[in-house]
């Protein structure tokens, strides 16, 4: 190998200080090779019409070979197929992109080992967070560019995670004095004793991983006769891998190489030769990483969530979260019995935020319907066309803003510790597969940084006092520079919150004027519905920005001083909000903009329990609701 090659590694190591390396991701000191919002964005179609025809490829495999069904093949294939998919090729892009701006250099790809996890959420998890399994998919990438691989000074292990305290996800609990959970339980036996007085002539409906929706459920009866919840019921089963099958799911992928070289040559610049050789590698990954849960064992996990179903067909199965192997299979198995899948919205983004990958490419197709917190836009995404769009309000936010509304200790009015209480959102250390440009990844660390940095410095200037809550510990670790900087920034004026449990508390509220986040997310979403006093600083060249179809909507909120471009339009903002609290939150127009922002995308109504009890009747199969 020549002296002066060019170390390849996914990010910066400590080992690799003083050598000559090339990293594929940014951090706080080294560039990367980012891909910019717009590269990302213009690559999500292709994205997802290569993930329709590669699981329509292994669903065959499933179907016809292993005899899953051909709905709930469709629905593993998926699980199997799409974030092995991305993790390869969004890898392998950026590895491209790196060789070819050394044109005839000397490269050599770090070597690593990492197995692949059976596990597909261990998948998922090692791919946004882990150098190492980073790193192991670059070396077995190296060859199909002609690149050595080298064993690196030391190995490029993850750094072993420092232990500290245990945190509290807020946004599940709404009322935790002891006097609540009594009179939560006092209401659920009431609510038992009522249905049994009035039984209904059809069975409960299903519910599996309703996530912040269980406890308000629970809380209205929901339980008690119109739901039963089916979660950890199913025993699943692993299989030895089997070559016939691993063989039968290589030559179906390898049946559509073409549209996989063709997406290669269009993103990657790749000529018919390499393209070919790529779109093989990719064949290979994807047979190896396909979990055997799936595969070997997918017919008889099938069979068994099926069971656990089958005292409740016709169904529907309802079910908000994804991306873990129960769930999956669930939908599999209810798809299989021929039941319907209800799909339930349980955060923001939705429709409003362009290029939220995740939902149109992993939970939206899964499902017959899907509940939303009142949008009813056709989603992106090439297998989503077929999904029922079923607006109703979101029993979360709506209980979350009768919490609020009763919870806020301090008026308005009165003077507080800080005039901002300022939320950021999560960074990933590795792009999530998949994923687009509606979640943060490290390509967006220069923006982010600029952005916080530049707040603060102008607050401080301004004498605006700033409360940070950071999203979590790992996020503060990918960011310690940056957070010592904004220290050093603000001076006084400035202060982190050490412990980061997450959510709002009212003591956390309490502490600030405004509350203050870096897009509008579900927090945004929370505070409207909760008449908590709150602005979003989010400027236009950020990592995120809104969909076509919602710009008049948040158009309104920059109108009216809920939405900031600019730090000049925060501030003055601020200065308005302090010299009249009570005038600026009842002002009949930011009202007007709030409320129809939140009727599309954050539907809040006290009434929501009665709609969802009708609205699910509508939801059982004729001869169930009989």
């Amino acid at each position: 190998m020549s002296a002066d090659a060019v170390l390849i590694a996914a990010s910066y190591h400590p080992s690799l200080e003083g050598r000559r390396a090339a990293f594929l991701f940014p951090d706080e000191d080294h560039p990367g090779v980012p891909f910019s919002q717009d590269e990302l964005r213009s690559l999500s179609p292709a994205y997802s019409r290569l993930y329709a025809v590669l699981v329509e490829a292994a669903a065959g495999v499933l179907s016809g070979k292993l005899g899953v069904p051909k709905p709930a093949a469709e629905v593993l294939a998926r699980e199997g197929i799409v974030s092995q998919a991305h993790f390869f090729l969004d890898r392998f892009l950026r590895l491209l992109r790196l060789v070819g701006s050394r044109p005839g250099g000397a490269w050599a790809v770090l070597a690593a080992a990492a197995p692949l996890p059976e596990d597909v959420a261990e998948f998922r998890a090692l791919a946004q967070s882990s150098l190492a399994f980073n790193q192991a998919l670059l070396a077995r990438q190296a060859a199909v560019l002609s690149l050595l691989v080298q064993e690196p000074p030391e190995p490029l292990a993850d750094p072993v995670p420092t232990p500290g305290p245990s945190t509290v996800n807020y946004n599940n609990l709404l009322g935790t004095t002891l006097l609540q959970r009594m009179g939560r339980k006092l209401a659920m036996a009431g609510w038992r004793a009522a249905s049994r007085l009035r039984p209904s002539a059809a069975a409960p409906m299903p519910a599996h991983s309703l996530a912040y929706m269980t406890e308000p459920l629970k809380n209205a009866g929901f339980y008690a006769g119109t739901l039963e919840d089916v979660r950890r019921r199913v025993s699943l089963v692993s299989s030895p891998r089997d070559s016939g099958s691993r063989g039968a799911l290589a030559a179906a992928l390898e049946g559509r190489g073409a549209e996989a070289a063709a997406f290669l040559s269009a993103a990657g610049g790749l000529d018919a030769g390499q393209a070919g050789r790529a779109a093989g590698a990719l064949t290979t990954f994807l047979v190896a990483a396909f979990p055997s849960s799936l595969l070997e064992a997918g017919s008889e996990n099938v069979r068994r969530c099926s069971a656990v179903l089958a005292p409740f067909a016709p169904g529907p199965l309802l079910i908000a979260e994804a991306g873990t192997l129960e769930p999956a299979l669930m939908v599999a198995g209810a798809r299989a019995a021929g039941m319907d899948v209800v799909g339930v919205q349980y955060g923001g983004h939705h429709s409003y935020m362009d290029d939220h990958v995740w939902p149109s490419e992993l939970m939206y197709p899964d499902y017959q319907t899907y509940v939303t917190w009142g949008w009813d836009t056709r989603p992106d995404g090439e297998s989503c066309r077929e999904v029922r769009l079923m607006p109703l309000p979101s029993p979360w936010l709506s209980e979350r803003g009768r919490f609020w509304r009763a919870s806020l200790a301090k008026a308005v009015a009165a003077d507080k510790e800080f005039d901002f209480l300022w939320f950021t959102n999560k960074v990933y250390r590795f792009p999530p597969a998949p994923s687009g440009t509606a979640v943060c990844s490290i390509d967006s660390i220069a923006e982010i940084r600029a952005m916080m940095t530049g707040l603060v410095r102008e607050a401080r200037a301004r004498g605006v006092r700033i409360l940070h809550k950071p999203y979590n510990a790992d996020t503060t670790a990918l960011l310690a520079k940056t957070s010592s900087e904004l220290e050093r920034l603000g001076a006084g004026d400035y202060a982190s919150v050490s412990r980061l449990d997450k959510g709002l508390t009212p003591a956390l509220v309490d502490r600030a004027r405004v509350v203050l986040w870096d897009q509008p997310g579900t927090g945004m979403l929370e505070c409207l519905a909760g008449g908590i006093p709150t602005m979003v600083f989010w400027p236009r060249d950020y990592y995120t920005r809104e969909r076509a179809g919602a710009r008049e909507l948040v158009a309104g909120l920059e109108r009216w001083g809920l939405i900031h471009r600019t730090v000049e339009s925060l501030f003055r903002e601020l200065s308005d909000f302090k010299a009249g609290p009570d005038a600026w939150l009842a002002r009949p127009e930011r009202l007007e903009a709030a409320a129809r922002f939140s009727r599309a995308y954050g539907w809040a109504d006290a009434s929501w329990a009665r709609i969802w009890r009708e609205s699910l009747e509508r939801l059982r199969p004729a001869k169930a609701a009989a």
